[in-house]
């Protein structure tokens, strides 16, 4: 008879988490303000986000464009804009959008995407993720309860752009999405 599998939880703090950090090259286009998206810098980076959708990082600059021209904000708030701008049918783009971040959160979350290793889309159920409220209740997420993370990301995840000047001078703009230190 074999001994049942157990895995010890890894638990993580979400006040101030980073969740990813992404550096975009872009090139100024036609118009004096606009920007056109050149590629994701990382490249093991930009093929890991093609698990999510071949089109992901595409979708990931435009959310840069949209922190870039409206401020810093929310990731649902952004994801309400990329619906608004969408070519698609309004319908259709929030289950569109919400559908790809839903699979980038998870991946993100639960896998290797955000690393300097290929990531393979392994899911790694024993990652559990906490914060303390105000009144010192604490709220945990196992896998089992990644929906209700996802949505509280997407409520409270911040998405900041910064600009940084490589060795080489050239600029490139920097997407940080990260929680608040108070949830």
């Amino acid at each position: 008879m074999q001994a049942p599998i157990t895995t010890t939880p890894q638990f993580i703090r979400l006040e101030n988490f980073q969740l990813i950090e992404i550096e975009f090259e872009f090139e100024a286009a036609s118009s004096s303000d606009e920007l056109r998206f050149v590629c994701i810098t990382n490249k093991l980076l930009r093929l890991n986000l093609m698990l999510v959708d071949s089109k992901f990082p595409e979708i990931l600059a435009d959310v840069v464009a949209i922190v870039k021209s409206v401020g810093n904000s929310t990731l649902q708030k952004i994801m309400e804009e990329l619906t608004l701008r969408s070519h698609l049918e309004k319908k259709y783009a929030e289950r569109y959008y919400q559908y790809k971040i839903n699979n980038f959160l998870q991946l993100l979350l639960y896998s290797k995407l955000a690393t300097n290793n290929v990531c393979k889309g392994v899911i790694d159920s024993s990652l559990v993720y906490f914060y303390k409220n105000k009144q010192g209740e604490l709220h945990y997420f196992s896998i089992y309860d990644q929906n209700k993370l996802f949505d509280l990301i997407q409520q409270q995840c911040l998405c900041k752009t910064s600009i940084v000047t490589d060795a080489e001078k050239n600029k490139k703009l920097v997407l940080t999405l990260r929680m608040p230190s108070h949830l």
